[in-house]
């Protein structure tokens, strides 16, 4: 919270000299929200221009009266060059209105043209060295300098027309004490004019600055507003200010009843929102708009702006009104009016889901917290109305043709009462449970039928292995030409159901996720060829190539920590399903080493039909048979790669399945590996090392007989062996020449 505080309450960076803001995105705004307020500042300064032209213009008709012809000339020039000046600032002042270059030098031209025309005006009637009038000046210059854009411009043009009076003072006033005095006065007052007007900007800086970081709030606000998948709505003394799409989602009804109900709801106002279409912001058409009513999706803030700007009397430049209107849709007023009203209509269809003496609709409902929090307020008591969760239902009509079907829905309702800026508002949070509580439900009937199915499941197994028992033992006895395909048939069937039973005893506990598994030590390799065995005949049978390819030189883990019996499972699965569908060719089994994922994998090569990249998606999907080769496997039920996946990803490990149409399916079953069956990797690549460099290398020494100079041809194990009887047979020989010279 304290980091969100932070990020909305920052500083943009600015120079100490001009007051500009570094970030020239954020000096743009700036210039538009200044503009707004420099219009406003030259609309009254034209007036007091206006008035005192108006006020020159009569003491000069009235001179024109009772002095002399040969005395007119001053007065009428004066006049003229007042009337200048009045229409120049006219036409500075509409051009500024309309651009942003020219508003930011609106002030410097202003300042120039105020003390060159009133200083040239004083030497002209002769009266350079009188202060008379001089006030009014320095309130225009006052009223000017607020609304300079660059104090560092501001600073300089200052400078040069103190300059510019200092020197032409110096010239036409005589003497020099009164030169100096209104010099001193004059200089004194620019100092105190350019001190003041910084400190204006800078506030007016600083104001934008707070107004950026409640923009963003506000845009941090609408955004989650919007996004929100729960209905959010904001009511204040029976008007609905806000409200987001999910709202009109929840109430708005398009039956031809809930349309017949508005008619009687007219007494609520609503005006069009100021919005982009995704949030409702009605207001009071006598009411000024709160800051909520600000709110921009895309930009923040804009139509705030343009209210604001009218109830100064100006008017938004066009290349901003154009912007903004690009970017804002336009949405009818009767059209938002009917929204809202669906709204109101929904809400009053909306009761209390408990036995409630009041029967209150939800729009009563809120509409009452709101009166009580008012009593309360007004009386001094401190009681918390904000209640937890309530629920209501709200009834709809749905189906179609002449027979209708009612539709009840359940929303959980949440209120909070706010205080914003003196303004008592009800934030009703409405979250729609009716999809949470049917979900519920249909997750408590699978729970039940998968409860039911793995129960009857296991009441069948026990009858079914009695069944293959007894056909077992009746085998001897059946008369193989006349009952030998019947009994078959029967035993086969037998089988098939248990392997059924099974897999769905499996695919029960794995629904569960109460999966039973028997983890110990076991002889991977013993493992494979012991599912090897099962499938031999079946692959002679077909004239299909069944072996591990390369199994003497493969390494395999002395023991490894799995569940013997689930792991036997799948392979024998992945071999079943390899010999089902291929017709010739071979089934191949090889092993392979992930170190970096500590991993062992089991690949079943076959090139049997393969498979489309569509296929091999929902490959392991429950009950999912390929029926583009049915003929191939008319037994089985889709279940067997589903409850092997799952089966491979509880024992730590998972299953990959690499295909091509017409050439072939390759499955890879990995199974986790421990730190001490990796070290014995380790040990096992490192022999492997030693054994090829020994073989390449190996140089028979001088101490060998010649006898076998060939033995180079020989492997390692036999050099050894000849070797060690070469040297016996040496000692032998030494052995008998020593007893000889003995004797």
């Amino acid at each position: 919270m304290q980091g969100l505080v932070t990020l909305l309450s920052k500083k943009f960076d600015q120079h100490w000299f001009s007051l500009k803001f570094k970030d020239p995105s954020i000096e743009m705004e700036f210039q538009k929200f200044f503009h707004r307020d420099m219009t406003a500042f030259a609309t009254t300064y034209f007036r007091i221009i206006l008035v005192i032209f108006i006020m020159i213009a009569i003491v000069v008709i009235y001179s024109l009266f009772v002095q002399a012809k040969d005395k007119w000339k001053f007065p009428l020039v004066s006049l003229c060059l007042m009337g200048l000046f009045t229409g120049f600032s006219y036409g500075l002042l509409r051009w500024s209105r309309i651009n942003l270059t020219v508003s930011k030098y609106y002030s410097s031209i202003q300042l120039i043209q105020l003390i060159v025309i009133f200083v040239e005006i004083n030497i002209l009637v002769g009266s350079a060295w009188s202060q008379q009038g001089w006030g009014v000046v320095f309130c225009l210059q006052a009223l000017v300098s607020c609304i300079s854009y660059c104090k560092k411009e501001q600073f300089f043009v200052l400078l040069g027309v103190a300059l510019y009076a200092t020197g032409r003072t110096y010239v036409f006033i005589p003497r020099i004490a009164e030169m100096i005095n209104f010099n001193y006065n004059f200089w004194m007052s620019q100092a105190i004019l350019y001190v003041t007007s910084r400190t204006y900007t800078q506030n007016l800086r600083a104001q934008f600055t707070q107004m950026k970081n409640q923009e963003q709030l506000l845009v941090l606000f609408t955004n989650l507003v919007k996004v929100y998948h729960d209905g959010i709505i904001m009511t204040s003394k029976e008007e609905i200010i806000l409200y987001n799409q999910s709202t009109e989602n929840i109430f708005c009804q398009t039956d031809e009843s809930s349309l017949a109900q508005q008619s009687h709801l007219s007494k609520y106002r609503v005006n069009q929102p100021d919005t982009q279409g995704q949030i409702g912001i009605p207001l009071k058409k006598d009411q000024k708009k709160p800051s909520l009513a600000k709110i921009d999706l895309e930009q923040g803030c804009g139509s705030g702006r343009k209210q604001q700007n009218q109830q100064c009397g100006t008017q938004t430049p066009k290349s901003i009104k154009n912007s903004s209107e690009k970017n804002t849709p336009h949405f009818s007023p009767k059209f938002q009016e009917r929204t809202t009203l669906s709204i109101i209509a929904g809400m009053h269809k909306t009761l209390k889901s408990d036995a409630d003496p009041e029967n209150l609709s939800l729009w009563e409902y809120i509409n009452k917290l709101d009166r009580d929090y008012e009593v309360q307020q007004d009386t001094g008591e401190r009681n918390s109305i904000n209640e937890g969760g309530q629920y209501f239902t709200i009834q709809s009509r749905g189906g179609t043709g002449q027979q209708d079907e009612r539709i009840d829905q359940t929303l959980l309702v949440f209120t909070n009462i706010l205080n914003i800026s003196g303004q008592q508002i009800v934030l009703t949070t409405v979250r729609d449970m009716s999809n949470f509580i049917e979900l519920e439900k249909q997750k408590n009937m699978t729970k039940l039928k998968t409860i039911a199915f793995a129960s009857a499941a296991h009441e069948f197994r026990n009858p079914l292995n009695a069944i293959e028992s007894s056909l077992t033992i009746l085998e001897p006895y059946i008369d193989q030409k006349r009952c030998g395909k019947f009994f078959q048939i029967a035993k086969d069937c037998s089988s098939l159901m248990v392997f059924l039973v099974r897999d769905i005893l499996d695919l029960s506990q794995m629904e569960a996720k109460s999966i039973i598994l028997n983890i110990q030590e076991c002889s991977l390799r013993n493992l494979v060829q012991e599912c090897m065995r099962v499938f031999q005949m079946k692959a002679q049978d077909k004239g299909i190539k069944l072996e591990i390819q390369n199994e003497d030189s493969m390494y395999w883990p002395p023991k490894l920590n799995i569940d013997e019996n689930r792991t036997k499972q799948i392979i024998i699965n992945l071999l079943s399903n390899a010999l089902k569908y291929t017709v010739k060719g071979h089934v191949l089994i090889t092993t392979t080493v992930s170190k970096d994922h500590r991993k062992y994998g089991i690949i079943v090569e076959d090139s049997g039909v393969g498979m489309t990249e569509a296929q091999v998606q929902r490959l392991f999907t429950p009950f999912t048979k390929i029926m583009a080769n049915r003929e191939l496997n008319v037994d089985g039920v889709g279940l067997g790669l589903s409850i092997s996946l799952n089966i491979a990803r509880a024992l730590g490990g998972d299953m990959e399945v690499d295909s091509v149409k017409g050439k072939g399916s390759t499955f890879t079953l990995w199974l986790p590996l421990s730190q001490k069956n990796i070290q014995d990797y380790d040990c096992y690549l490192a022999q492997e090392t030693h054994f090829e460099s020994d073989r390449k290398k190996f140089i028979i020494t001088d101490e060998v007989d010649p006898q076998i100079d060939d033995i180079n041809s020989l492997s390692h194990i036999n050099k050894q062996f000849l070797q060690k009887s070469l040297k016996q047979q040496t000692i032998l020989k030494m052995g008998s020449k020593k007893s000889k010279h003995n004797i």
